[in-house]
């Protein structure tokens, strides 16, 4: 997915269970969102722990308007095993430790995004790709990241290939030299799923129907099999039943002379 298409946000959770983890996501997005969770899917990975507490990066994005981008996908019946995002995807692929600052095109637009060992912890489409829209957008970036409780020296940035001429642009701005870094292929994995609950039952529902096809079409193929299995024997029968009968025919001329020599020995019995 797109980064305009989600929400991400960096919280600290004053628990390091785990199990505790879902519900506390769901109420911290539900107060950054006006929507209910209903509306909503929302997944989340742990960027650091300590002894007291934990850091998650947790993201949102809407039902109704992930089903409008997957429409040509659900259209044809393909329901898809993972919804991620493609900024969560270049960050472990090229910045999997540390914190980093990725910079790239989506479409039009360019995207920028704070990762924290791999994790996504705050995105933003800016304004404009031209050096001059980049100097006012990207120290507010920085400084809405400090807010967050996110250093803004970052230590590792990294530029896609394709804004070179911005180079120089960052280097000003961030006082460090960004890293030029390519498009990953293939894109790497990642435990982040906006995969909504209705569409996990209907992909259960469809593998299930595929499973029941499949036993349907060996059943099939084992009756098919038995019937011709008959038919071959019930031919053989055929054959084998002309055969003998072929051969009666052409025996029953001497059985007829065994009978009548039988029959005129038997006549002669009483005069010998």
């Amino acid at each position: 997915l797109p980064v305009a298409a989600v929400l991400a946000q960096r919280f600290r959770l004053p628990t390091v269970d785990p199990t505790e983890f879902p519900e506390m996501v769901r109420i911290q997005i539900e107060k950054a969102l006006p929507f209910s969770a209903d509306e909503l899917t929302t997944d989340f990975e742990v960027i650091e722990q300590n002894e007291t507490d934990s850091v998650v990066s947790a993201v949102a994005v809407r039902n109704d308007q992930l089903a409008e981008l997957a429409a040509p996908l659900l259209n044809r019946g393909h329901i898809p095993r993972q919804v991620t995002v493609y900024a969560a995807q270049r960050a472990s692929t090229h910045a999997p430790q540390g914190l980093a600052l990725l910079i790239y095109p989506e479409g039009e637009t360019l995207v920028s995004a704070i990762t924290e060992n791999g994790k996504v912890s705050l995105t933003r489409t800016l304004e404009g790709v031209q050096p001059e829209q980049l100097q006012t957008d990207l120290p507010q970036f920085a400084l809405s990241a400090e807010l967050q409780g996110i250093t803004a020296s970052f230590p590792n940035i990294l530029l896609d290939e394709s804004c070179y001429e911005l180079r120089d642009t960052v280097e000003k701005i961030l006082d460090y030299r960004p890293e030029l870094v390519g498009t990953e292929a293939p894109p790497a994995s990642i435990k982040l799923n906006l995969l909504p609950e209705s569409w996990r039952q209907r992909r259960s529902q469809l593998a299930r129907r595929g499973e029941w096809r499949k036993r349907l079409i060996w059943a099939a193929a084992g009756y098919a099999g038995i019937l011709l299995l008959f038919l071959g024997y019930l031919v053989f029968a055929r054959f084998e039943i002309a055969r003998l009968n072929r051969s009666i025919s052409r025996e029953t001329p001497e059985m007829e002379f065994v009978r009548a020599a039988e029959t005129s020995w038997k006549a002669l019995a009483p005069a010998v």
